[in-house]
């Protein structure tokens, strides 16, 4: 009898860590790599679709600066001065970085909210060689 309880709240303990695992898979944000060189061009493409009917999209660069905002049916905006002489970004919703610098590398962050303002998230980490 203690050996069916034992196994019982064993299986039990494994459903719940996989049903966890479960979860964390289906929220966790993908990330890519993109590499660039010094002066050159890189363009990040988001692998998520973007819905066609979007309230906003916004990319941060290193998790904390915003350097542009794209409202649905506006145009873009560069809150960030120093960025945007350096940025393009493109109807398929990718960001052109051009002139890069050393110091452009980074995590650089999509955030969309959609029409009913839920909000997903892609990372891209881009890398500037010498």
């Amino acid at each position: 009898m203690l050996g069916k309880m034992a196994a019982a709240v064993t299986t039990f303990a494994c459903l719940v860590v996989l049903s966890n695992l479960q979860v964390y898979e289906a929220t966790e944000v993908p990330c890519s790599q993109v590499n660039g060189i010094v002066n050159g061009t890189v363009y990040l493409n988001p692998k998520r679709s973007v819905p066609e009917e979007y309230k906003q999209i916004t990319w941060w660069f290193n998790e904390s600066l915003t350097i542009l905002t794209k409202k649905c049916d506006q145009p873009v905006s560069y809150p960030n001065g120093s960025f945007h002489t350096k940025l393009r970004y493109h109807e398929n919703h990718t960001l052109e970085i051009k002139q890069l610098q050393k110091q452009d590398s980074s995590t650089y962050r999509m955030d969309v909210e959609d029409s009913q303002s839920q909000e997903k998230s892609e990372r891209i980490r881009l890398d500037v060689y010498v």
